[in-house]
């Protein structure tokens, strides 16, 4: 029964959630499209189409995370655990943004102890989580700067750290980085994410019954310390 009830809990604030955040981008659809239908420059025209589906491509962005972190919420335990070695998994997700960290000259560094660093557990999700703190550091960081990412053994836990040098994280937003929905402008574009992206990394540390802890200014200098600790 209580599970039940917190289900349908779920439902109805994801249903709220949605509502508030696709109220947005409907919004600019419906107006863009509206302005396509009169007569107009060809290319003011093709600016308002390109609005349409930039809008457009967000909300399928949205819908897929608020998927995904709801689909991690349901769970109670990890399925098809598996072990891997955590080096691994930051140097794949380290490549898969290669898109990301080349054109800004940016330099990652992937470092770990002498003896394997492995955990047991679902090796996607961490994979996607990750991913998702890497991109966050190289959006965060100036053309050319550097990103350490560092893993380590510590008794019965492997812990891993992503450090960057960028622009940080203002003292009021410190504590609503894992808040669903709340996000910072990107020093480059002045654009914000979906907010979406650290939560979802929340929930599979602590699925995984690990934690994470993000410190900024970093205690060396300017930037940003993430730090994710997982049972071996």
């Amino acid at each position: 029964m209580r599970i039940s009830l917190e289900g349908k809990k779920t439902v109805e604030k994801y249903t709220q959630a949605l509502t508030h955040e696709l109220k947005s981008p409907l919004t600019a659809i419906k107006g863009a499209a509206e302005l396509c239908l009169e007569e107009m420059d060809p290319q003011q025209q093709k600016k308002f189409i390109n609005n349409i589906i930039e809008e457009a491509n967000r909300s399928h962005a949205l819908l897929e995370q608020l998927l995904k972190i709801a689909a991690i919420e349901a769970r109670t335990r990890l399925e098809g655990a598996e072990r891997f070695d955590m080096v691994e998994i930051l140097n794949e997700a380290k490549e898969a943004l290669l898109g990301l960290w080349r054109p800004k000259n940016i330099e990652i560094r992937v470092s770990g102890s002498a003896e394997p660093c492995t955990v047991t557990g679902d090796r996607l999700l961490l994979f996607q989580s990750f991913r998702n703190l890497i991109q966050n550091s190289i959006e965060f960081s100036a053309p050319g700067a550097v990103i350490e990412l560092q893993v380590s053994n510590a008794d019965s836990q492997v812990i891993v750290q992503v450090k960057d040098s960028g622009a940080g994280i203002p003292p009021f937003a410190i504590d609503r980085v894992f808040e669903k929905f709340y996000s910072l402008e990107r020093p480059d574009t002045k654009k914000k994410s979906s907010g979406l992206g650290l939560s979802f990394v929340k929930e599979v540390i602590e699925l995984h019954s690990g934690s994470i802890v993000v410190v900024s200014p970093n205690q060396n200098g300017p930037g940003t310390s993430v730090t994710v600790k997982l049972p071996k």
